[in-house]
C-alpha cells in the first residue's frame, strides 16, 4: 500500500479548508499536493506518474495507530478508483463522492505574460 501522509490544514477565509499531503517515496520520487479531498488527489497524481490502478493507496495521519501500535490508514482505496473521484458538497447534500472533471482553467496556460490560451 502506498501511503499517503496528511499535513497540516490550510485554512481559507472564503473557501472549504485544503489539506496538504505528501508521499516519501513512490518510484524513487516524492510527491506533495494541497487539496480538498488529500487522498483521491494524490491518487490523481500517482496515476500521472504510471502507478498501476488496481495498487492501493491510504492516507495516514500523525499518531494515529491500531491496538498494537502499527499505524493504520483512515481511509484507503484503489488508485484507478481514487483517481476518477472527487467529494462534492453542497447546503443540501453533505458530501458525496463524484465523478472527477479536471478544472477548466487547468487547460489553460499563461503565455509571455498575456491571457491565457488554450492549450492544443
Amino acid at each position: 500500500m502506498i501511503r499517503v501522509e496528511l499535513g497540516k490544514e490550510v485554512r481559507s477565509v472564503n473557501k472549504a479548508s485544503k489539506w496538504r499531503w505528501s508521499i516519501a517515496s513512490v518510484a524513487g520520487e516524492s510527491l506533495s499536493g494541497l487539496a480538498r479531498d488529500p487522498l483521491l488527489d494524490a491518487c490523481r497524481a500517482l496515476k500521472r506518474m504510471g502507478v498501476k490502478p488496481h495498487v492501493s493507496a491510504g492516507l495516514y495521519r500523525r499518531g494515529r495507530v491500531d491496538a498494537e501500535g502499527r499505524p493504520v490508514p483512515d481511509m484507503t482505496c484503489m488508485v484507478g478508483d481514487g483517481a476518477m473521484l472527487t467529494v462534492k458538497e453542497n447546503e443540501k447534500k453533505g458530501p458525496r463522492l463524484a465523478k472527477w472533471a479536471p478544472h477548466p482553467m487547468g487547460m489553460v496556460r499563461l503565455t509571455g505574460g498575456q491571457q491565457g490560451e488554450k492549450m492544443k
